[in-house]
């Protein structure tokens, strides 16, 4: 019974294994995902009640590309912002820089077909903003004195959300993307415009 059983499983196993027409044609290819690197700089404009306070600042760029299809492709990365705080006469506090460093996860939708050199595109976004202050000192006006203080702010983390576009041509894109960082005080905004290479 044991040797019939045998025998039987040796033929009948090839013969499942060797039919492959109930297997979906895109499982049975196994293409790797395609990546791609893109690292760019830039300056980025403070919208909204950023920029009552701080100047436009610069940034930083890198990001992975992984495509899906031709059309859709998941962006995964950082960036680098800096901003300076803005000067003015009637104002106690001097210095102070903010600095940001975004980690993000972005889906990105191709307009062009993969046949044409230009590539237009949208991106959308979400992720987490690490930020600090620092740098800022401060006055206290007294009756008969001024008391000069410094302060540091500690670093501190909040999601953010990013929208924008851009154009790809050839090893050169250029984008532009509306960030906002969320907070229960006071969110922050700005409009970074980026310039880099792809490879």
């Amino acid at each position: 019974m044991t040797k019939a059983m045998v025998t039987t499983l040796a033929i009948f196993l090839p013969t499942v294994s060797a039919d492959t027409t109930e297997i979906p044609k895109w499982a049975q290819e196994k293409t790797p995902v395609k990546m791609s690197y893109y690292l760019g700089v830039g300056t980025s404009f403070t919208v909204s009640d950023m920029a009552d306070s701080w100047k436009r600042g610069i940034h930083g760029y890198g990001r992975l590309d992984f495509s899906l299809s031709p059309k859709l492709s998941i962006w995964a990365g950082t960036d680098y912002h800096f901003f300076a705080l803005q000067d003015a006469a009637d104002t106690s506090v001097a210095g102070g820089n903010f600095s940001t460093i975004n980690i993000t996860g972005d889906l990105k939708i191709n307009l062009g077909t993969p046949h044409q050199r230009i590539n237009p595109y949208l991106i959308a976004g979400m992720g987490l903003a690490i930020q600090s202050i620092s740098d800022s000192s401060y006055r206290i006006y007294g009756d008969t004195l001024i008391d000069h203080r410094s302060v540091s702010y500690s670093t501190k983390s909040n999601a953010l959300i990013e929208i924008g576009g851009g154009v790809e041509y050839k090893y050169f894109f250029i984008q532009g993307r509306y960030l906002n960082i969320m907070s229960d005080k006071k969110s922050r905004s700005y409009i970074p415009i980026t310039v880099g290479v792809k490879f």
